[in-house]
């Protein structure tokens, strides 16, 4: 949760930061172009390793 917190501050203490967020959930999730990533799916591509 504090991660979470922490990153939440990092975000609105910087207006650049806000806009890099939200064109990369842009690019992910909405497009314009193909989607590397449906909702469903995670970003993640490659196996796990452990």
């Amino acid at each position: 949760m504090k991660l979470v917190s922490s990153s939440i501050k990092s975000l609105l203490a910087e207006p650049a930061g806000i806009q890099k967020a939200y064109e990369d959930y842009t690019q992910l999730f909405i497009g314009p172009n193909s989607l590397p990533a449906p909702l469903w799916e995670s970003v993640y591509l490659d196996r796990e390793i452990d």
